[in-house]
């Protein structure tokens, strides 16, 4: 199937390349409010590189204003409390309203043709909200090599409060030592093929003000200054990869994706993309 991706480059300031990036598109947005989902595992400042940049969801709040919409964040952090993760990432000064989905009544949803797991509890907020915006940020991943728009989905799960890293029963078995490393991250990226099967979203927006390489969380922050969109959360999954430097075909996640919900066919609007050469998780590449 077809997929469109729009990239741009920030040649100008954030607001302005967003603008462009989204215009590519031709989006029609009917619901009245939107939801925006960014990646705040753990919060950071622009210029960290792991958590989504403030001045970004500034633009995208700007550009929803345009259309007549209202914004609201929603998110459920990782490694800190997410009150936190909002302070720390200087989200209280974007003048919205900030959801706390670790605090937030959970759903079950049962998982059609599941992989791994057949029902998920999910906050409620998520599930009700009629148009979801995905705002990660380009990271490497210690177990599934990149993490993007669908890994970034796991901030919507119900949070194991019995530890500090509260998002990780969906990888428990790497996390806790309890199998074989290649059969625990087989377990973890199936699962998250039935975290993408609960919900539709509308339009995922890689932030790439900055990336980070390495790791997730602890990793080297990386200026790549771009944008990049689609309504097609794959196949701006498989194209942001790329431009990281992996193989797609590697992640394992995403061939799976592929195969299970369709092969993409990308194509590109905007401008010419740029090739970054991320370092990439040791762990990763042990497990390949």
């Amino acid at each position: 199937m077809e997929a469109i991706v729009s990239y741009k480059r920030i040649k100008q300031d954030i607001e302005k390349t967003i603008f462009k990036c989204l215009e590519l598109l031709n989006l029609k947005i009917k619901p009245k409010k939107v939801l925006l989902k960014p990646n705040l595992t753990i919060g950071g400042k622009p210029g960290s590189g792991v958590a989504t940049n403030v001045n970004t969801l500034k633009a995208i709040i700007r550009w929803l204003e345009e259309q007549g919409k209202t914004a609201y964040v929603a998110e459920g952090s990782g490694g800190e409390s997410t009150k936190d993760a909002f302070k720390n990432s200087l989200y209280n000064k974007l003048g919205v309203e900030l959801i706390d989905l670790n605090e937030d009544k959970f759903v079950e949803v049962r998982i059609k043709n599941a992989l791994e797991w057949k029902k998920i509890k999910i906050a409620k907020t998520f599930l009700d909200a009629k148009y979801v915006i995905n705002i990660p940020v380009p990271k490497c991943h210690s177990l599934a090599g990149t993490t993007l728009g669908i890994k970034n989905l796991m901030g919507v799960m119900e949070p194991e409060p019995k530890t500090g890293w509260n998002k990780y029963l969906i990888h428990k078995e790497y996390t806790l030592g309890l199998t074989e490393d290649r059969y625990a991250k087989r377990l973890f990226e199936r699962r998250l093929i039935d975290l993408l099967r609960v919900k539709k979203i509308n339009l995922t927006i890689i932030d790439g003000t900055y990336g980070m390489e390495k790791c997730e969380v602890g990793g080297n922050p990386v200026k790549t200054d771009f944008f990049m969109a689609s309504e097609d959360i794959i196949a701006v999954d498989i194209f942001c990869s790329k431009l990281m430097g992996f193989d797609p075909k590697k992640i394992y996640y995403l061939e799976l994706a592929q195969k299970l919900l369709g092969k993409r066919e990308i194509k590109i609007v905007g401008d010419a993309p740029k090739k970054f050469n991320f370092e990439k998780p040791k762990s990763w590449l042990s497990m390949i």
